[in-house]
């Protein structure tokens, strides 16, 4: 029922197989041109002439572009991992401070609040020993520096800041930086 495939005929081709008794059709157009480089073998496509490749120096150029571009976007990356790091520790700081400070509201006892460049660290006030009840790594695993103006922060039962309560919290990391600063009321704000 069908017609021998010739590429380069216009003819209308016959397929053999006929879907709910409609007959397909279709029609072949010349795949190549006879003025293209490109001739068609059995194996594939065959190039010919200076088709076959890219001459070393635009291999070359196409390296110094490539350099150019990292040489100018490496320095800009560095700075956004410096940026998203410290924030990162920022927040997690934060985090720390408003969970202890919650543990001191809800269990209504006093909570002692450090901050480490290694860890930070929350202990329950109890008579005659602290019961330590939350411990994260600090920032230091990230790469961030650690500044304190008081390490240790007293919480009172309300949540409330005791003594002396206002700290200044620095994390930097190359020239990025953010500082948390708390106050005697419990709150801590980022900056």
């Amino acid at each position: 029922m069908g017609v021998p495939l010739t590429k380069t005929t216009g003819e209308p081709i016959w397929f053999p197989y006929e879907p709910c008794g409609i007959r397909l059709v279709a029609f072949i157009r010349p795949l190549v041109c006879e003025e293209s480089p490109i001739t068609r073998t059995r194996a594939g496509v065959k190039l010919s002439g200076m088709n076959r490749g890219w001459t070393v120096i635009e291999l070359i150029t196409v390296l110094v572009i490539m350099g150019i571009l990292l040489s100018l976007g490496l320095p800009r990356l560095g700075r956004w991992r410096d940026r998203v790091s410290v924030v990162r520790a920022a927040g997690e700081a934060s985090t720390f401070y408003q969970r202890a400070r919650h543990r001191a509201l809800v269990r209504a006892v006093p909570v002692r609040v450090s901050f480490y460049p290694d860890s930070l660290l929350a202990a329950m006030i109890l008579n005659p020993v602290d019961s330590v009840f939350l411990v994260v790594p600090g920032p230091s695993r990230i790469g961030v520096k650690l500044e304190a103006s008081r390490p240790t922060i007293t919480l009172s039962p309300y949540g409330l800041g005791r003594g002396a309560a206002n700290t200044t919290v620095i994390l930097s990391r190359g020239a990025a930086a953010e500082t948390l600063t708390t106050s005697r009321l419990g709150r801590i704000r980022r900056r």
